[in-house]
């Protein structure tokens, strides 16, 4: 050690000290970042990694993507961009939203300039030429190109054009029908229900019956209805309705009273799409838009499961008098939520199926096929989780180049105050300095990092990780489950192998690759060769003293403040490093 021992300990304290600042100050905006996104979302600020995180890669984008003008409306939000406002019970969240409109087959983007904020979730809803944004509370609608708020009382349930004035359907629960409901002077009014043909519900195990889906197409003056109910789906050209009175009380027609006590149960003017019991629906599954024109025809898309987590769409077209099957595809693997839009003119439409992460998929119906419009799918997630990743991960990296800044003034100091000669009996040797010894502890690091990965990635070099994804989601097996498995067994041993390989050869020769490249050797304080045991007790040490790896600032100071030049690991182990050529 130097003669100007005090002077040395307090300017490498002091430098420490200083040159800490800046990490102390991103652990602090990361903890922030952490403490609020909890606070605000419940979720953890992790990487969207498909499969293994919540968050949904695509979900705003593909989940319920709107058809308008030919493109497909998507609404966007930033996450990092979240706030919470202060509310009655806590905090509400406010997103700020944004509305591109994507070309589907060249997949180019055109920011709309629309922006609003709001509720955490809002659905493009195309209806006739009108395009609405409706969330659970608020309501936006474009007129003239402009985004305007809207009164629509919109709850997830379907929309369409009275009198060219937009109408709402929605589900009563009391009466077991639609309602349509109309904006009147008085405000939004409950006006006529629809008349649905006589069907036997379907109960679920809660004796709850299960409630009819219906799905109305707009064009022109013209309504083409498609409802699910129990296990069938039906289709209607036009709405068949009966007034409410005063009072809510239907008012029905003569003819209605006659049926009623004839006991009449035919179809209303509804037909069978598909005449077959449909008992293969995988949970969560979901056709959010079955009904819609093909070559200026009804048409409409039936979805099966075929096994759990496989589905394979089934596209009928009506021909005036009876519905056949044009076209079918499987859809990939995990795929639980699905969509058609409707193009203008006679164009054949999209069909956009969403996995349990999120990854949308679109195709374009073109019997007997679905083409997958290319710019859509994995490639995009894959994209998204890749960009998400990097992000991440400069965190970490930017935390440990902020960390070495201690280090290399450390580093400095030491070379200018200490002398590195150490003698026992009649042996000299020069111990070794900070910045070698960091250099070869990176070097080994990355020798047992790198190696098992290069190996890993040559053996799944063509593995299908959104499949993998999918089937972790949704708790399914999949071939590609096992092979994850027994490459991620492969892997850990080969790190485990690596580790004790590296404690051995020290214990025995006192060097590791790093070491050997970096002209260093550890040794006992006796200058004799440190031994496994002894290897052993500064690797496990190095994990305890650095925090798990995450913090390097304890090592390098009691590198800098004991005589020996030793880390807690060689204090507890009774070691010290040295350079190879300097023994004499």
């Amino acid at each position: 050690m130097s003669n100007h021992k005090s002077g040395y300990v307090i300017a490498v304290c002091l430098l420490t000290f200083f040159l800490s600042i800046p990490s102390g100050f991103f652990f602090y905006q990361i903890g922030s970042t952490v403490f609020w996104s909890v606070h605000v979302t419940g979720e953890l600020p992790l990487p969207s990694v498909p499969g293994l995180t919540q968050k949904q890669i695509s979900y705003s984008d593909f989940s319920y993507p709107g058809l308008w003008r030919d493109h497909f409306v998507v609404v966007r939000f930033d996450r990092d961009k979240i706030m919470a406002k202060p509310a009655m019970g806590g905090f509400a969240t406010v997103v700020d939203w944004k509305v591109s409109l994507i070309d589907p087959e060249s997949g180019i983007s055109k920011d709309t300039g629309w922006e609003f904020n709001g509720d955490y979730m809002f659905r493009p809803k195309v209806v006739g030429d009108r395009l609405l944004f409706c969330g659970s509370k608020q309501q936006f609608e474009v007129i003239d190109d402009v985004l305007e708020p809207s009164d629509f009382p919109f709850q997830n349930d379907s929309a369409i054009l009275l009198d060219n004035e937009i109408a709402q359907l929605h589900w009563n629960a009391k009466i077991e029908k639609f309602v349509v409901t109309r904006r009147k002077s008085e405000g939004w009014v409950d006006d006529s229900f629809l008349v649905l043909p006589v069907v036997d519900q379907v109960q679920h195990p809660n004796d709850i019956p299960e409630k009819p889906y219906l799905e109305c197409l707009c064009r022109g003056n013209q309504i083409y209805a498609f409802l699910k109910t129990g296990n069938h789906v039906y289709f209607r050209e036009g709405l068949k309705r009966q007034k409410i009175d005063g009072e809510g009380k239907p008012v029905p027609s003569d003819s209605e009273e006659r049926e009623a006590v004839a006991g009449d149960r035919e179809l209303n003017g509804w037909s069978f799409i598909r005449n077959e019991i449909v008992d293969r629906v995988l949970p969560g599954w979901t056709v959010n838009q079955f009904g819609t024109l093909f070559e200026g025809k009804p048409a409409a898309l039936i979805v099966d499961q075929v096994s759990p987590g496989y589905s394979v769409g089934h596209f009928f077209k009506f021909d005036g008098q009876e519905w056949s099957e044009i076209a079918s595809h499987p859809f990939p693997f995990g795929s639980n939520r699905f969509r058609v839009l409707t193009r203008s003119g006679v164009q054949s439409p999209y069909v956009v199926a969403t996995t349990s992460t999120g990854t949308g998929f679109a195709y374009a119906v073109e019997p007997p096929v679905f083409r997958q419009i290319e710019r859509t799918g994995p490639a995009e997630t894959w994209k998204s989780v890749r960009r998400d990743l990097i992000v991440h991960l400069a965190a970490p990296a930017i935390a440990i180049v902020l960390g070495l800044l201690p280090g290399f003034a450390i580093w400095l100091l030491m070379v200018w105050f200490t002398d590195p000669h150490y003698e026992f009996g009649i042996q000299s040797v020069r111990l070794a300095s900070l910045g070698r010894r960091g250099l070869a502890r990176l070097i080994d690091f990355a020798w047992i990092i790198l190696v098992p990965l290069a190996v890993g990635s040559i053996w799944m070099r063509d593995f299908d990780w959104l499949s993998l994804a999918e089937s972790i989601e949704l708790k399914l097996d999949h071939p590609t489950l096992h092979t994850a498995y027994h490459v991620l067994n492969t892997v850990v041993i080969m790190l485990i192998v690596e580790t004790l390989f590296l404690v051995v050869i020290q214990g025995y020769w006192g060097m590791t690759p790093g070491k050997w490249l970096c002209g260093l050797r550890t040794l006992r304080t006796t200058l004799r060769p440190c031994g496994i045991a002894r290897s052993l007790v500064r690797e496990v040490m190095l994990v305890a003293e650095t925090f798990q790896l995450i913090c390097w600032l304890p090592p390098m100071l009691s590198i800098a403040l004991t005589n020996q030049r030793q880390r807690l690991g060689d204090l507890v182990g009774d070691t010290i490093v040295v350079e190879t050529r300097s023994r004499t």
